[in-house]
Order: C-alpha cells, then structure tokens, then sequence
C-alpha cells in the first residue's frame, strides 16, 4: 500500500513539474530581455524578470539584442511565468540551463530592475560588470531605459 502511495505521489509531482518548468522553441527576439517561443503552435512573448535591457535608438540595443540570441534563438527554453500583463509574459527563462536573466546582466547588456528583482545574484553579476566595464558599463554615463523613455518623450 505505501509503495502505492510513493508511486502515485512521485507521478503526481513529476507532473507538477513537468508544468511548471516548460520547454518551448525561441522563436524571435524582439530585444535584450523580450523573446517569442511558440506555445501550442501560436506565439508567446516573454519579458526576462528583474532586467531592462535597453530600448531601440539606445547604445548598446544592437548588442544585448544580439547576446540574447546568441543564447536563446532557435533553441529550446525552460521558463516559468512568473506574471503577467495583457500584452506579455515574465518569465525566469533558462537557455541550455543558462538563466538568461544573469547572462545578460553578466555581459553588461541589461540594468537590473532593483525596485521589484527578487534575486540577489542580479545584483552581485551587476556590480561584478560595472567593475568590469563590460557592454554597456564602458559608457561614462549609462541611462537606464526607464530614464531614457522618459528623455525620448520630452
């Protein structure tokens, strides 16, 4: 009887977390923290969590745009939403087992978005890029993109 219980049990959370953790096709990358999979054959924009990557006509578009399909395009992804809004989907998204959020921090080619980031590895990878001045922390003056929305409209 108890191995009946551990065997259903198992089988129950295997398929908790076959759920949670769903791998889907890359698809498009539209900039350094957005990215479209195909979920049941239709798309599905993700938006990485914690980061900004920065916004078209911003230095550095081009490059972080580049990084994150240089890790993601064409491959599959693990991701779990972890909210949502009408338009998209955030989401911890893994490339090859690579957390795509700490890979662009890393490289320097996203800010980390402090006011909501619930993990503090964003924050070490981040001053471990201002220091090495990697991507966009070789600039003298780096505007994060809610800064520079701001400055575009006035």
């Amino acid at each position: 009887m108890k191995k009946n219980v551990s065997l259903i049990i198992g089988l129950l959370l295997s398929l908790f977390i076959a759920h949670l953790a769903q791998a889907e096709p890359v698809v498009g990358i539209t900039s350094g923290d957005t990215l479209t999979i195909l979920k049941d054959h239709k798309p599905l924009i993700l938006r990485l969590a914690y980061i900004d990557a920065p916004v078209t006509r911003q230095p550095y578009y081009q490059a972080s745009r580049k990084s994150l399909s240089m890790l993601c395009m064409n491959k599959n992804v693990v991701y779990e939403i972890i909210d949502s809004t009408a338009n998209q989907h955030i989401a911890i998204v893994k490339c090859n087992g690579t957390n795509a959020s700490h890979a662009q921090i890393k490289q320097g080619y996203a800010w980390v978005s402090e006011k909501n980031c619930r993990d503090d590895e964003l924050m070490t990878l981040q001053k471990q890029a201002k220091e090495k001045q990697s991507g966009l922390w070789k600039q003298k003056y780096s505007v994060p993109p809610s800064k520079f929305r701001g400055k575009a409209l006035h």
